[in-house]
């Protein structure tokens, strides 16, 4: 089978390549996409998916920190084009897989990120892509959040503050949910929506003490301090760990209960 990896450079994406080139059976493609969505050609895309003759597409290309018209773009509108574009193969094996995010659960999430998110899941509700919702996604290797969290951790300030308790987060171990991507690429499955959650709840402050050198650094904030004092214009300008990404406000047995979901170890 040829897959094609968007945003196969990513922390998500790079592990997913890893395992699939790992097998016998699958054919690994980086589909190498301009950072100006206006830049990108529907035509072009086309001729590469008849060409190498893919068969599934898995979109893991995403901005994360959002800062303009075209980052919004780039996370709205490209998973509808990438489907759209898979459609002219006229093949029936055909499978396109979206990774979102569990964020577009949360009605107070009103960021460029999470509305994206919500904006690329509506666009694809009439289609049959299936749409994997992970929560944080954690790695045990420095990248991604984790090492942003370093970052600030190892940053020149002697102290650093967190919020105590901090957000709740049900982590997913980024191997794991590459695991799981490529199951899923051998099930016979279509328009479904996945929420998947690691196996074990962390608190942000759970997550920060975690990282090495952290315990001697850190200063307990109570959460509620940080959420009721703080407004978000002002908690946006925080360093990474005063602003996660899944908030207290929703609740995680609740998504298991609305629609279908996955515990992954983490």
């Amino acid at each position: 089978m040829n897959i094609a990896i968007s945003g196969a450079g990513g922390m998500l994406g790079s592990h997913l390549c890893k395992i699939l080139n790992t097998s016998k059976t699958h054919n690994v493609f980086n589909l190498s996409l301009d950072h100006e969505y206006k830049k990108i050609n529907k035509a072009l895309l086309i001729e590469f998916v008849v060409k190498n003759e893919i068969a599934v597409i898995v979109n893991c290309a995403a901005t994360m920190d959002l800062k303009n018209d075209n980052d919004y773009k780039v996370n709205a509108n490209l998973p509808r084009l990438l489907y759209d574009v898979l459609q002219e193969n006229n093949s029936n094996s055909l499978k396109f897989i979206h990774i979102s995010s569990i964020n577009v659960l949360l009605e107070s999430r009103t960021n460029l990120y999470s509305r994206s998110k919500r904006a690329a899941e509506n666009s694809l509700m009439d289609t049959s892509a299936i749409i994997l919702r992970p929560h944080l996604i954690w790695s045990k290797t420095d990248e991604g959040d984790r090492k942003k969290l370093l970052n600030y951790i190892n940053s020149p300030f002697p102290l650093k503050p967190v919020p105590y308790p901090g957000h709740t987060f049900c982590p997913v171990d980024v191997d794991s949910l590459a695991s799981y991507i490529c199951e899923t690429l051998s099930r016979d499955i279509n328009s479904a929506i996945i929420n998947i959650q690691g196996d074990k709840k962390y608190s942000l402050w759970d997550l920060s003490n975690s990282l090495n050198g952290a315990k001697k650094k850190l200063i307990p904030v109570p959460t509620l301090f940080v959420e009721k004092i703080f407004p978000s214009k002002i908690k946006n300008l925080f360093p990474l760990s005063m602003r996660s990404t899944n908030t207290l406000d929703y609740n995680y047995e609740l998504a298991s209960k609305e629609s279908f979901s996955v515990n992954l170890p983490m």
